[in-house]
């Protein structure tokens, strides 16, 4: 695993220097690591089913089917509020935290009407409840 830290490096150095610009730089090689730990101690068929769920990558007998030039949610190319709220469903299922199906509904209900909620503290309380 060394090799990750001296490709990580060079990119922590894109980042600005100010204190956010720092620890946005760390969050972004832990979600990094976070991403390739979890594909390289899976079984293929975790990976496969990851790739499709997070990027819309439909692989076939481990040959790609489709190219992507912009992953779903990019500005190349836009999700509108129901393509969000299915890709949020499915990554759900694979969260190490069950959720009910009301308790994912309330939670995106919250996320929907961000604005008009009185209390923010709601929806992380959707998060652990």
């Amino acid at each position: 695993m060394f090799i990750l830290r001296d490709i990580l490096r060079p990119l922590q150095d894109e980042f600005s220097s100010i204190h956010l610009g720092r620890q946005r730089s760390r969050w972004f090689v832990y979600t990094l690591l976070a991403f390739i730990v979890s594909f390289t101690s899976s079984i293929s068929s975790n990976i496969l089913r990851s790739l499709n769920t997070l990027f819309g990558l439909s692989v076939n007998r481990r040959c790609l089917e489709i190219e992507v030039n912009a992953l779903k949610g990019s500005p190349e190319s836009d999700m509108d509020w129901n393509a969000c709220v299915e890709k949020f469903k499915k990554c759900a299922a694979y969260s190490a935290k069950t959720f009910s199906s009301d308790s994912i509904d309330i939670l995106i209900d919250r996320v929907m009407n961000l604005e008009r909620l009185e209390n923010v503290s709601l929806l992380s309380e959707s998060l652990v409840a």
